[in-house]
């Protein structure tokens, strides 16, 4: 096992890349959302790292009724009552996919549940995704600090890495 490794170069950094890992994510969005959100400021992420990546909620018979399914799965998904949920064209943009939307995003607020739609628009512009952890934070009831310097710079690296062309990515 690699944790039962004797202390040699990369057992360190290998650890601290496992524990950064998320599994479920279900596209390459969700895992930048994901990053970008769950990284340590430190990292240059914004720190709400405590999510899980579609997490399946029951639904109460109210809520079924609402949402016309036994269930939601919840994109990134905080015990704290969030759902930020990834808006990608190529499953929200025609007038059905916006109803259901609607439908499943009143179901989880019967659920108790807040639901902070992302676009990919918004995750790419710093501006508005600085704006959008705003709404996380509050959402989350969490303090909302500005970055430090470092941090900023962090994030800036992160944010590099982050939005490369994956279909350039070398295959290992």
């Amino acid at each position: 096992m690699l944790f039962e490794a004797d202390f040699r170069r990369g057992r360190k950094t290998m650890t601290d890349a496992l524990a950064l890992l998320k599994p479920h994510a279900a596209s390459p969005f969700e895992t930048q959302a994901g990053v970008l959100l769950g990284f340590s400021k430190r990292r240059g992420g914004e720190g709400y790292g405590d999510f899980a990546f579609n997490e399946k909620i029951a639904l109460s018979p109210s809520a079924k009724l609402l949402a016309q399914r036994g269930h939601c799965v919840c994109d990134l998904y905080w015990s704290d009552g969030l759902d930020v949920e990834c808006q990608s064209a190529m499953f929200h943009e025609d007038g059905d996919s916006f109803l259901s939307d609607s439908d499943r995003t009143a179901a989880l607020r019967v659920e108790g549940i807040d639901v902070l739609p992302l676009t990919y628009a918004q995750m790419r512009d710093p501006d508005r995704f600085k704006a959008f952890s705003y709404a996380v934070a509050r959402a989350l009831g969490r303090p909302r600090r500005d970055k430090t310097l470092v941090q900023e710079a962090a994030t800036q690296r992160l944010r590099e890495e982050v939005f490369v062309n994956w279909d350039e990515l070398p295959l290992v």
